[in-house]
């Protein structure tokens, strides 16, 4: 089973570690491919992105006993957003500008869930609207029974030389109380394990249960 992980989506100059995390033999050859050309045959692959986007990297193996697999996973590679270099050391993001600070995006939380998180106008009963301009973020759960743990990953930031870092959402729940909902957090480790910001009630118009 050809399986892999990589360890970093921010466009910030430093290679990305990707790690075969194959299972179900012993791997005799791996082979990396990026765009339909190979770019590596070792078990592990460092690779460089130098442009932003959604690309398709395939890894295929064949074991000692001969046995083939093959995998293709999206990564998102994001801007490494400096707020020194905004003006008024603001971001702002209302979803429909087209400059290179947007590229968001959706995904599971894990590889086990798909993401139902849609990006355009909401079509629900209750959410049908959006905040400004056209677009928004929104989630299309068809039904109660369906499990959904996904994420919608903003771009990376750097919060150097700000001293009170604050972040303003303009959100529209329709949840059902203690039963599902959502919370805003942060990495520090680009993305390999994630805390929530703040506490249940903390802040202004913060999350609860």
């Amino acid at each position: 089973n050809a399986d892999f992980t990589w360890n970093n989506e921010c466009l910030d100059g430093a290679s990305i570690q990707f790690t075969n995390n194959t299972s179900g033999g012993d791997v005799e050859r791996s082979r990396w491919i990026f765009n339909n050309d190979t770019i590596g045959y070792g078990k592990d692959l460092n690779y460089t992105f130098t442009e932003l986007g959604r690309f398709d990297v395939k890894l295929a193996i064949r074991t000692e006993e001969k046995c083939v697999d093959t995998i293709v996973k999206q990564i998102a590679i994001q801007p490494y957003i400096k707020f020194q270099d905004l003006p008024s050391m603001i971001y702002n993001q209302n979803f429909d500008s087209n400059n290179e600070f947007y590229n968001w995006s959706s995904k599971g939380i894990s590889d086990a869930y798909n993401s139902k998180w849609k990006f355009g106008v909401p079509n629900g009963e209750i959410i049908k609207l959006t905040s400004s301009g056209s677009n928004s973020w929104f989630t299309e759960v068809p039904n109660k029974s369906t499990i959904e743990n996904s994420q919608v990953v903003s771009p990376c930031f750097d919060f150097t030389g700000l001293s009170k870092p604050m972040i303003k959402l303009k959100v529209w729940s329709s949840s059902e109380s203690k039963r599902d909902g959502a919370v805003t957090q942060y990495s520090i480790d680009k993305g390999n394990t994630w805390k929530n910001i703040g506490t249940k009630g903390e802040g202004i118009n913060w999350f609860n249960s």
